[in-house]
This record gives C-alpha cells, structure tokens and sequence, in this order.
C-alpha cells in the first residue's frame, strides 16, 4: 500500500509539473499581458447638447435632465436661461438643440413643437425688511396705478411704494397681468420701473425696502435673503401650492423643439420620450 501511495504521488507531481510548464510556455508567447476586456458599446445618443430658454421653466428642466443624463451618463446638457423670445427664435433657426419656455406660443412667433414639462408660477415679491405677507389683487392694481403710494397704507412700515415690472414680453409679467387685471388692460404709473432681467428684479428688490417686483415662483427664489416672496387675496406662493393648484397665478412651461421633426436630433427625441414616459412624469408632478 505504502509502494502504491508513493507511485500516486510521484504521478500526481508530474502532472502538476505538466500544468505548469504549459503556463509558463503560454505566459511568454502572450508576453505576460492579461487578455483585455471586451470593449463597452458606446452610448449612441452621447455628445453635448446645447439648450436656452426661459428662467422660470429651469427648475423642471433641470430636474429632467438630471435624470435622463443618470439613464445616459455620456449625454451632456448645457442649459442657457435667455429670455422667451430669443430661446423661441434659436429653437426655430436650429441655434440650439431644444429650449425651454413658461408661456403659450404668441401668434406672431415661429411654429415650434411644445411638451408640457410642468408649470411655472409667478409672484409678488418685496425687500426682506418689509413686514407685509400678504396683497389683495386690488391692492397690487392700486400699488402699480399710482394710486397707493405709501406701504402704510396696506399696513406696512416699508414707506414709499417703489414698483418694478419686468419688459411687457416676460412671461413672468404677463402671468401677473392676467391675474391682477384679467381682460382690462393693465395700468401703471409713470413712476413705475421697468427691468429686463430676473436678476436685475431681485437686485432692485433688495436694494429699496418699499420696492415691490414680481419674480418666479422658484425653490430658488424662496430662498434669497434678500426679498421675500408675499401672498396674494390669501393664498400664500409655495411650492406645494403651486403644485396642488392653490396658488393660481400660473402657467404652463414647455419644452421646446424645432418644427420639423427631421431636424430634431436621435438624443433629444429620446429625451422627449422620457419626458412623456411615466419616470419623466413623475419628476414632473413632484416639483
């Protein structure tokens, strides 16, 4: 027994000899490399893609595209906020892959392609030191006609009134007409302030303490110290109230593509079906 243990072992070493001789043999022909990984399919719809619109409509658009980028990490968005007007013209003359606007389409504009992405709210807003929280639509309608010129009068300590409104083309004015006037033409004093930039709005409104503007109803907005967005005949302009239909001055923001469904881009149409599925849907109705 001992005889046949020996001999099994002696077999079992030249075996083992064998394997590793013909490791050794193939390592040299292959000169020591690994054999190299399948190479990963590249992304069809990878590349930049480059995108202007409006501020109010951001939010939602950033929230999409943040999602669908997750799905396709080699799609790269860039997003420009411009106004209304430029983002409709770059989208319809091909300047930019899609845009995104808070407003229905004027008569006068070029026929573009709309998908409904949420909607855009707009609000009232004033310097962070003025008490009030709260405007009746009469009182706003007032406040821009002239005819209240001091916040005491609507019982604040902020002193003179100082109104800014934004360019007649904003969306973010023209859904505060609409609300504020309804069908009558809006009224406003000579001593009203135009501005033609979200941006220079809130400068302006932190500025004066009586200063009154309105602004987008945004996460963003809500959360600068140096205004403070107020409620209107009651209603407070939240998020969730925006969302659930509590806060009514609103409107719908779309994305924006180029009539001609042949000049729309493979990546941006997958983008569009996103939107349209029930994922894109969901981020849509949880903003």
């Amino acid at each position: 027994m001992v005889g046949g243990d020996v001999l099994d072992i002696r077999q079992w070493g030249r075996g083992v000899g064998i394997l590793i001789a013909a490791l050794l043999v193939f390592g040299a022909c292959t000169g020591g490399s690994v054999l190299p990984t399948p190479a990963k399919t590249k992304d069809p719809l990878a590349g930049d893609y480059v995108a202007s619109g409006a501020n109010g409509a951001n939010p939602q658009m950033t929230a999409l595209i943040t999602a669908f980028s997750r799905l396709h990490p080699g799609v790269n968005f860039q997003l420009n906020d411009i106004d209304t007007e430029t983002s409709v013209v770059n989208v319809s003359t091909g300047d930019v892959d899609f845009g995104y606007i808070g407003r229905d389409l004027r008569s006068t504009e070029p026929k573009i392609t709309l998908t409904p992405i949420g909607i855009t709210g707009s609000a009232m807003a004033v310097n962070a030191a003025n008490p009030i929280t709260n405007l009746t639509t009469d009182q706003t309608a007032n406040m821009y006609a002239g005819q209240i010129k001091d916040w005491s009068e609507v019982g604040s300590t902020a002193g003179p009134v100082k109104a800014f409104r934004r360019e007649a083309a904003s969306s973010t004015r023209t859904t505060i007409e609409s609300y504020v006037w309804g069908s009558a033409t809006p009224a406003y004093s000579a001593d009203v302030q135009e501005i033609f930039e979200s941006a220079d709005t809130i400068k302006a409104l932190g500025a004066f303490k009586g200063s009154i503007g309105t602004v987008t109803l945004s996460a963003k907005n809500l959360k600068d110290t140096t205004m403070k967005l107020i409620g209107m005949d009651g209603a407070q302009p939240t998020l969730a109230n925006l969302n659930n239909g509590t806060w009514k001055i609103s409107k719908v923001s779309y994305m924006t593509t180029n009539g001609d469904p042949t000049k729309v881009k493979p990546a941006i149409k997958a983008f569009l079906d996103f939107i349209k599925s029930p994922a894109g849907q969901k981020i849509i109705t949880g903003l």
